[in-house]
């Protein structure tokens, strides 16, 4: 085979790209139930990995940075197989000028960003942050593609990134080819992270399947998911993005009126939104534009955030004032200022 690739990435991610295209490898080997032990005592940090892994420490990248450690499967060629399932860890510093003020929603935009700029296909399908004792653990998984002379290739990304409060960082990684390959060796990454000890502390960072990831992805459709907003103003824990997350959950499904109107306006939002916040995140003056539409219509809809919504009857009120509200807004105003203008010119 001769299908090259580069990992590649200025977060430390593992990102693979190919260089000369050939037919990659079908058939998915198993690996041994027996575990081993890796330990890298110049990062002071150590984890259980399958005994017929293959590892290659202090890898290189272009840019001139280091992987601590790659490991994938025996049997694989990492630099010329397009189809090898790579596990790595990356460590940095994390920087003042990057990240001013060490919190969890820092660290989680910094990561989120990261991954924007060096994917920008990427599909964000699951991201989170937790607060430890010791410091952040920040949750990445993303999907992304790239179009080979062999067809469209689908890579499965996930990133576990373990922060210090004195800023170093300790990035895992896992990247496969197609949803076969990740689901058939995510359990040694689920085993990596199970074990992980860094610098003399059992981090037990929680794992997800690609099952799960899915899921989650699924479950927030269903419950609203607010895609445009989140791609307007950049992250989930965007206050904008908050208050519309709050009102669903607090507000509308709290009843059955609430529940089911937002199961119509779910059905019809999705229609269109992915595409929307693709756009947004493409194009900044689009993303700027759609940022000037929206904001009105999310100050209106906080006001339901500060009234008692205690009953159906009260739901459809203040739903329905709401409505009224923004089709004055963005049409009755807009109408009546056209026609006036209009009128004036005619006299």
């Amino acid at each position: 085979m001769m299908n090259k690739l580069i990992i590649i990435g200025d977060s430390g991610h593992v990102v693979i790209i190919p260089i000369i295209i050939s037919v990659s490898l079908i058939t998915i080997p198993a690996f041994a139930q027996e575990m081993g032990f890796y330990e890298n005592k110049a990062y002071d940090f150590s984890f259980n990995v399958p005994t017929d892994w293959a590892y290659e420490e202090n890898v290189t990248l272009p840019d001139g940075r280091i992987l601590q450690v790659v490991q994938y499967p025996q049997g694989f060629d990492r630099l010329f197989n397009i189809d090898t399932p790579l596990i790595s860890v990356y460590f940095e510093n994390i920087p003042k000028s990057k990240v001013p003020n060490l919190n969890g929603e820092e660290l989680l935009e910094y990561y989120l960003e990261q991954t924007r700029t060096e994917i920008p296909n990427a599909r964000i399908v699951y991201s989170d942050v937790q607060s430890t004792s010791w410091g952040w653990i920040v949750s990445t998984d993303i999907l992304y593609a790239y179009n080979l002379e062999v067809g469209a290739q689908q890579y499965y990304q996930q990133d576990t990134s373990f922060v210090f409060k004195d800023r170093e960082s300790y990035d895992v990684g896992y990247v496969a080819l197609d949803e076969d390959y990740f689901d058939a060796y995510v359990p040694v990454y689920e085993d990596v992270l199970g074990t992980l000890v860094i610098k003399g502390i059992e981090v037990n960072a929680p794992s997800y399947t690609l099952a799960d990831q899915i899921q989650e992805e699924v479950q927030e459709t269903v419950s609203g998911g607010c895609l445009i907003a989140t791609a307007t103003f950049g992250t989930e824990l965007a206050p904008q993005v908050q208050q519309l997350r709050e009102l669903r959950d607090n507000t509308l499904l709290q009843t059955q009126s609430g529940s089911a109107f937002m199961s119509g306006f779910n059905e019809f939002y999705y229609s269109f939104s992915p595409t929307i916040a693709d756009w947004e995140r493409e194009n900044p003056f689009f993303k700027e534009a759609v940022k000037l539409v929206i904001t009105p219509l999310i100050t209106s809809l906080t006001i339901l955030n500060y009234v008692d919504v205690d009953s159906e009857a009260e739901v459809l009120v203040y739903g329905i004032g709401v409505i009224l509200l923004n089709i004055g807004m963005y049409f009755v105003v807009p109408l009546l200022m056209i026609s006036k203008k209009f009128f004036n010119k005619r006299t």
